[in-house]
């Protein structure tokens, strides 16, 4: 898991909350943004290794590929788990046996519908904990 401390979260919040909010309703952010911005910041960090991310967000009737990235032959089928705490657990314990089956299936589709049939193939889970710590000092 990279975890990832923000210095400036407040910026990363007003960012992706809407204009008025409290501080409050900003940390209760929708799951969708906190998952928006953390694909964000994992497409950001996979390019640094090298990666070249190919799609975002492919949906197929098993669910949704949230990441696609090539590096030396080999595809990677990225889930992108993202946390604002640990009430349930690490984000990667998300990624249960039921939810690994819909992304081989998801991923099959895939690599029939662009060809992709001389890759290796490999599924990859990122965690993100998006962290704040008010008044810590």
């Amino acid at each position: 898991m990279f975890d990832i401390i923000i210095p400036t979260f407040s910026k990363v919040l007003k960012s992706v909350c809407k204009n008025g909010m409290t501080m409050r309703k900003e940390a209760k952010m929708d799951k969708k943004r906190i998952g928006e911005v953390g694909e964000m910041l994992v497409v950001e960090h996979l390019s640094d290794m090298g990666f070249t991310v190919i799609d975002r967000n492919y949906r197929t009737k098993y669910g949704e590929l949230d990441i696609v990235a090539i590096k030396r032959g080999e595809v990677h089928f990225v889930e992108v788990k993202t946390r604002t705490g640990d009430a349930f657990g690490l984000p990667g314990e998300a990624v249960d046996r039921k939810k690994q089956s819909h992304l081989r299936l998801a991923a099959r589709i895939y690599i029939e519908s662009k060809r992709l049939y001389s890759y290796n193939v490999c599924f990859d889970v990122a965690e993100l904990e998006l962290r704040y710590i008010e008044n810590c000092f």
